[in-house]
């Protein structure tokens, strides 16, 4: 899981935007207090990004996101704080990233996920 609220973004809380699609993703959501399958493994990536270093391309949610680094708790990708990526005990993390939620699926996440997607 890339970037993923398990545990909600507390940016839902205040956006109708994308509504009813929001509504999930909000801290407390009926999707976010999904039980584990025990035949699964779960594997997170998080971004751990500032802006003034950059890893974030011009796009319309770049000042959303910016506005989500400051309000968010830290770290943050611009959208979804570390602890809800992190949520769950049974998640293993494979580490973080310093990028935005937006540019999550850069050759560098690729490189930290390689190995579990090839088996190794």
């Amino acid at each position: 899981m890339i970037g993923t609220p398990n545990a909600g973004s507390p940016l839902a809380q205040s956006s109708n935007i994308c509504a009813p699609a929001v509504y999930d993703l909000k801290p407390g959501a009926a999707d976010t207090l999904v039980k584990m399958n025990p035949n699964t493994k779960y594997y997170t990536i998080a971004g751990n990004w500032n802006p003034s270093l950059g890893n974030c391309p011009l796009s319309l949610f770049l000042p959303i996101e910016q506005m989500g680094y400051n309000n968010l708790p830290k770290p943050n990708d611009g959208l979804v704080p570390v602890s809800s990526v992190e949520s769950q005990g049974y998640f293993h993390s494979l580490g973080h990233t310093n990028s935005c939620h937006t540019n999550l699926l850069s050759e560098y996440e690729y490189g930290l996920a390689r190995d579990i997607l090839f088996g190794k």
